[in-house]
């Protein structure tokens, strides 16, 4: 099949969030702060994981998960949870730091579903699940989805599910989309492929072939499959695959003034670097995501 061939009639879907997986959220939060990003409130999941997330203005957003309660964990993998399935097998291979996630937005997770296996791309079953979280005014609120999952057979630690809200609470995140670095929202995430040459299934068939530079391009930002050595030319930062073929290296979010982001990053000791006109903050740990900055 070539590039621009796709059987798959598409919709413009787009980035949701990303999922980086952590040992210590509160250590997390405040690097966060340092970083210039207003974190939300912890959120509790019923299996036995728990989130901070970095709300941004295009609608996307940057979800950190660690474990909270190593039973309902335990638990939730007995029962074949896809999510926490999927969330432990990163770990084991990679360590408790890094990026293992990216999630589309969807209307019919159900729909995703059945796509994914009829590709070939199916990451396991669907998940429907609820949560209460505490809004900015102290509030509960409850928020009800459904997960479909995909993954390229021997990618590695790279999973993708879609997600989509099945009951919405009557949120207002507009106080937590304001961020003292100024993002705005995800310009574009970068994987990484021992052959970027060769193109995703999952991606294909959520977003559509890549261009002629192994992009795929989305509702809400690009994804941009390289080669390590690729990835250190554009953003100078060191990936190790680690004996996958393909995985999550780090993301860029735009902002509307580089200069007060740099100004604000300096201010906090913030170790950066320019590269293409770009601002990059290397990782905190050698999986973790790397950040970059550039103008919108």
């Amino acid at each position: 099949m070539t590039r621009n061939e796709n059987p798959v009639t598409q919709t413009a879907r787009g980035i949701d969030h990303l999922v980086l997986v952590a040992t210590d959220l509160d250590n997390l939060r405040m690097l966060y702060s340092s970083l210039g990003f207003t974190v939300a409130p912890n959120g509790r999941h019923p299996f036995g994981t728990e989130n901070i997330n970095i709300y941004l203005r295009d609608g996307t957003m940057i979800e950190s998960l660690a474990v909270a309660d190593a039973e309902e964990y335990a638990a939730a993998i007995e029962a074949d949870n896809t999510f926490v399935l999927n969330d432990d097998s990163y770990r084991k291979q990679f360590g408790n730091n890094g990026f293992s996630q990216i999630v589309a937005t969807t209307n019919d997770a159900t729909a995703d579903d059945r796509l994914f296996r009829d590709t070939g791309v199916s990451g396991g079953s669907i998940v429907n699940f609820t949560r209460v979280f505490e809004n900015p005014d102290g509030i509960d609120e409850t928020l009800s989805v459904r997960l479909a999952f995909a993954r390229d057979a021997d990618s590695g630690g790279a999973f993708f599910f879609t997600c989509q809200e099945i009951v919405s609470p009557d949120k207002d995140n507009a106080d937590l989309m304001d961020h003292e670095n100024g993002a705005q929202g995800i310009a574009g995430v970068v994987c990484c492929a021992a052959n970027p040459e060769i193109e995703s299934d999952v991606l294909k068939a959520l977003y559509g072939p890549s261009d002629s530079n192994n992009t795929y391009h989305t509702a809400t930002g690009t994804i941009s499959v390289m080669a390590a050595d690729q990835i250190a030319e554009e953003f100078g930062i060191a990936t190790s695959l680690g004996g996958a073929a393909f995985l999550h290296a780090g993301f860029v979010l735009s902002t509307h003034d580089l200069g007060k982001t740099t100004q604000m990053l300096s201010a906090n000791n913030v170790e950066y670097h320019w590269r293409n006109n770009r601002i990059v903050i290397p990782r905190q740990d050698p999986r973790s995501a790397f950040i970059g900055f550039e103008q919108a």
